[in-house]
C-alpha cells in the first residue's frame, strides 16, 4: 500500500523541500528531507536494507556544497540502491545525459507538477521493488516508447544527426561544428525535430530517447 512507500527529499531550498513534503505525506508517502547530500549520504549509508525497500530518491540537481550529480556518483561507488528521480529548474541537454547515464528513473523539471510528480515516484518505487528481477520501470510505459519511436521515422536524416548531438550532451555550437553547417542551421533542426516528436525541451527528447532504447 501506498502508506508503506518512503521518499527521500534532498533539497537545499528550504521551503521548497517543506512543500514537496508535505504534498508527498498528503498523498500517503512517508518523507526523510535532508537539506544536502552529505547529511543523506551519511544516513543512507547507515540505513538498513529494509528502510530502502519501497522507497525512492527525490534529488535536487544543483546544491552548493554538493551537487545532485556528485551525490548520485556516492552513492553508486557506496553500492548503495535506490532509485532516483531528479528535479531541477534549469535543465539542459548535458545535465539530462549525465542523470541518465548514472541511471536516474527520470528528470522532473520545477515548478514540479503533482500528476508528473506522482507518476515518477510511483514508477521509482516499483523499480525498487522489482530491483531484484530484470524488470525495468519507468515514468515512460510501452505505449508512449510506441508513440515516440513512430514520431522518430518522421526526422529527416540531419535532424536525426542533431537529435543524436543532443544525446550525446553535445550544445548547439558542438553540434555544427560535427556537422559542417551553421550554429543557425542547427537551431533550426533542433525546433523542427522537437516539433514533430512533441516535446518542448530538449532534456526531455534525451529521457525519452534513453528510457526507450532502455525498454527495446
Amino acid at each position: 500500500m501506498k502508506q508503506e512507500n518512503k521518499v527521500f527529499v534532498v533539497d537545499d531550498n528550504d521551503d521548497f523541500r517543506s512543500s514537496v513534503a508535505w504534498m508527498l505525506r498528503g498523498g500517503g508517502y512517508r518523507t526523510v528531507e535532508f537539506v544536502d547530500g552529505e547529511k543523506a549520504i551519511t544516513a543512507l549509508r547507515l540505513a538498513e536494507k529494509s528502510d530502502l525497500f519501497r522507497s525512492c530518491l527525490l534529488l535536487d540537481v544543483r546544491m552548493p556544497r554538493m551537487s545532485g550529480i556528485e551525490f548520485h556518483e556516492l552513492l553508486n561507488q557506496a553500492h548503495i540502491r535506490i532509485p532516483i528521480v531528479y528535479m531541477t529548474g534549469h535543465a539542459d541537454v548535458p545535465l539530462a545525459v549525465e542523470a541518465m547515464k548514472k541511471g536516474a528513473v527520470t528528470l522532473l523539471e520545477k515548478p514540479l507538477q503533482p500528476e508528473q510528480l506522482t507518476k515518477a515516484i510511483e514508477s521509482a518505487i516499483n523499480s525498487s521493488i522489482a530491483s531484484n528481477s530484470n524488470l525495468f520501470h519507468s515514468d515512460v510505459d510501452d505505449a508512449d516508447c510506441g508513440e515516440f519511436m513512430t514520431k522518430l521515422n518522421l526526422l529527416t536524416p540531419r535532424e536525426r544527426d542533431v537529435l543524436n548531438g543532443m544525446v550525446e550532451g553535445q550544445v548547439n555550437k558542438m553540434i555544427a561544428v560535427s556537422l559542417d553547417i551553421s550554429v543557425r542551421t542547427v537551431e533550426v533542426h533542433r525546433a523542427r525535430l522537437m516539433k514533430k516528436l512533441g516535446i518542448r525541451t530538449a532534456s526531455e527528447a534525451v529521457k525519452l530517447v534513453f528510457l526507450c532504447q532502455m525498454k527495446r
